[in-house]
């Protein structure tokens, strides 16, 4: 299951790669469960390509199992082309694709 919540609207303060087209800005990303997560902006930043992500979200991308034998959850902050922050949960061994 995805969720978006299109309203939000903090600064901008992450970074994507630029390739001329729809600039994808990571802003944030948080995986986990129940107060047992990771921040694994870093990640997820270095998975964009040409302004794109496409990631299995599991324990394999988060860099370890935050929070074992539990349903986890991404969440992911990030803007396109400069605009309004966006907001994205995907469930554990979905796929994260953005823009």
């Amino acid at each position: 299951q995805v969720v978006v919540d299109r309203t939000l609207s903090w600064n901008n303060q992450g970074y994507g790669s630029q390739s001329g087209r729809g600039h994808l800005n990571i802003v944030s990303a948080t995986y986990g469960a129940h107060g047992r997560q990771r921040d694994i902006t870093y990640r997820l930043r270095s998975r964009v390509v040409n302004d794109r992500i496409n990631v299995r979200v599991d324990n394999d991308l988060a860099g370890g199992d935050p929070a074992p034998n539990t349903e986890k959850w991404l969440w992911v902050t990030y803007t396109v082309d400069g605009g309004a922050e966006q907001r994205v949960r995907i469930n554990e061994n979905q796929r994260l694709s953005l823009p």
